[in-house]
């Protein structure tokens, strides 16, 4: 898992950080003390200049730590997220995206709309060529949009993944915002990225991006 690599390679870094601080020092010490053995007693040395030098190392060594504490707590998370994620494995899931599996005969994806408006809902395959358009409306809050497969030109889509894409306009013309959720069955999750992704079928959608999990029917 790509997690364990990196907090090797952040605490590998960080201990190198603290090495050269702490040899910098040894030796930054070590010219003070010559310094100070052969310094004119008439005209001893200004300690004023050592002393900001050592409150400087002081503040980088404060700085390296206050790093190495961060990438503690971020491998942290990223190891809670992972655990989250592998618990939504077998469950149905509702997240934000616009690409969803057309299987058994639909498809369906959950809108959420500003106001009410007209709108026209325009479908693409995974070339991005549009299979099929319709003109309608959509109502304020939450709606549900389903396809049955049938193009524009009256035949019958293959199963595979589709995108909706909603254009939502007013009375008066303007655009009207129109977000999209699908829902699937959780089939797996890749931890490869920053985030865990799920991955429903062929659709991954981001872990912070799930907004319901249910079980399935036949739980």
């Amino acid at each position: 898992m790509e997690i364990q690599a990196t907090a090797g390679a952040g605490t590998r870094q960080a201990i190198a950080d603290r090495q050269l601080i702490a040899d910098n020092l040894d030796t930054f010490l070590q010219l003070l003390i010559t310094q100070l053995r052969n310094q004119d007693p008439l005209e001893p040395i200004d300690t004023n200049e050592f002393t900001a030098q050592l409150v400087q190392f002081s503040q980088v060594e404060q700085e390296v730590k206050s790093n190495d504490f961060l990438e503690q707590l971020v491998a942290s998370q990223t190891g809670s997220a992972s655990q989250t994620a592998l618990g939504y494995i077998g469950k149905v899931v509702t997240a934000d995206g616009a690409t969803q599996t057309f299987a058994n005969g639909g498809a369906s994806w959950t809108l959420s709309a500003d106001e009410d408006a007209s709108a026209t809902f325009t479908v693409r395959d995974q070339a991005g060529a549009i299979v099929y358009t319709q003109t309608g409306s959509v109502a304020s809050g939450r709606s549900v949009y389903a396809w049955d497969g049938t193009t524009s030109t009256g035949a019958r889509v293959r199963d595979g993944l589709y995108t909706l894409g909603v254009d939502a306009r007013d009375g008066a013309g303007g655009a009207v915002a129109v977000s999209t959720r699908i829902t699937g069955l959780v089939r797996g999750a890749d931890f490869d990225g920053s985030e865990p992704m799920l991955d429903l079928g062929g659709v991954r959608v981001r872990l912070s991006t799930v907004g319901s999990v249910t079980l399935p029917d036949d739980a």
